[in-house]
């Protein structure tokens, strides 16, 4: 062993050494993020939830095969409760969303708790995402006088959450809760559906179900609350497939952070090694010029093309599409409806002048209705206004 290889092998075993006085040291960090995994410990983890659905349910079934496959081999079981909620790897197709279906029809109940399961459902109902700020005291009820249970969430991951777009009762859709921002409107986000001979509950915000909230007195109770909708039968939980154990023998390193952390310093230890002892003898690599940046070049290409070809419609319909996706990402705000809300909510975010938005704005509305009677002129003057609201 020559005296390059002592000294990399030294440096390797005091970066190994330096990463294990470091992994003793460190506290462990909590992981804040919207995981929804069944054995997740973490804040925004379902391991509480899964051990309590026995208690809230006693005659609980789990299963992990399609929904599809199940109900061909039960089809004389009717009218069971089947509970769905989301949770990674939760794959349903479409055959075992037809099944589910066909349930419902013959009298069963259905219970999503998830803020994206379309599905047959998307028949019914239409939901959307609204967007909501950190500062807002945002407050989850029910209709029912009868149910007092509310929540109010001190701590989520992002600022988005999904609501149905109505807010009354209609033939067979009811609603049953709703989420309240402060100072705004209330919006449901929790719907009972008459289906056939049976029931649809969907609601729209799981993270009533996670460790951190079920911790607390008043969000057990509202999760406790809405199950309280399911007939006492059977319940049948639909839980995502088993996946079959490796037989790798790496498996018990890679379950564990420290082991794991260890194998890839020594993995990727071993290239740096191969790297530098193969230096010396590798041929000389020749001198290649660096591609030409003909970014301007390209831009130039596509202004012309633009002022030759376009017309001011469809330029002015990019920019306003470049305008509200600003307004979205820098402020928060709902561009869906060009209101005097919008417009006080913009105001009071870029303190431009109000005639400056409530111009803009009309510029906007006249653009999205496709006015062909707008000119180059036009053109020049929504640029300067909105570029004046972004910069103001």
């Amino acid at each position: 062993m020559n005296k390059t290889i002592r000294i990399y092998l030294v440096i390797f075993v005091a970066v190994i050494a330096l990463m294990a006085i470091f992994n003793l040291s460190k506290k462990p960090v909590i992981n804040w993020h919207e995981t929804y995994n069944l054995d997740g410990k973490e804040p925004f983890g379902f391991y509480i939830f899964n051990q309590e659905m026995t208690h809230l349910f006693p005659n609980l079934e789990r299963t992990s095969q399609s929904p599809y496959l199940y109900f061909q081999k039960k089809k004389h079981e009717q009218k069971t409760n089947i509970f769905i909620v989301d949770v990674p790897n939760l794959q349903i197709t479409d055959e075992a969303w037809k099944s589910i279906e066909q349930q419902v029809k013959n009298g069963s109940t259905l219970c999503v708790v998830a803020g994206d399961f379309p599905k047959f459902m998307g028949k019914f109902v239409v939901y959307s995402s609204e967007f909501l700020s950190v500062e807002d005291s945002i407050k989850f009820g029910f209709t029912d006088k009868n149910r007092k249970a509310t929540w109010i969430p001190d701590k989520y991951p992002t600022f988005q959450t999904s609501e149905f777009e109505m807010m009354k009762d209609t033939d067979g859709i009811h609603v049953l809760g709703y989420f309240q921002p402060q100072f705004d409107q209330k919006y449901a986000n929790f719907m009972q559906i008459k289906y056939g001979k049976g029931t649809i509950l969907w609601h729209l915000q799981p993270l009533c179900l996670t460790n951190y909230y079920l911790l607390k007195n008043d969000s057990r109770k509202y999760a406790e609350t809405i199950f309280s909708y399911l007939p006492n039968q059977k319940t049948i939980w639909f839980l995502p497939s088993k996946i079959e154990n490796s037989s790798s023998p790496l498996r018990f390193i890679i379950a564990h952070q420290t082991l794991r952390n260890a194998w890839y310093i020594l993995f990727f230890g071993l290239i740096l090694f191969v790297v530098f002892y193969a230096k010396r003898r590798q041929r000389i690599v020749p001198i290649i010029p660096p591609v030409k940046n003909s970014s301007v070049e390209f831009v130039r290409s596509i202004s012309n093309l633009y002022l030759n070809e376009g017309t001011p419609l469809g330029m002015m319909q990019k920019k306003v599409t470049h305008f509200l996706q600003q307004i979205r990402s820098n402020y928060l705000l709902d561009t869906r409806r060009l209101n005097e809300d919008l417009a006080k909510k913009l105001q009071q975010k870029t303190n431009a002048d109000e005639a400056t938005i409530e111009k803009a704005l009309m510029y906007i509305r006249r653009i999205q209705r496709e006015d062909n009677t707008l000119t180059t002129n036009d053109l020049i003057e929504v640029n300067q206004l909105l570029d004046e609201i972004l910069n103001h």
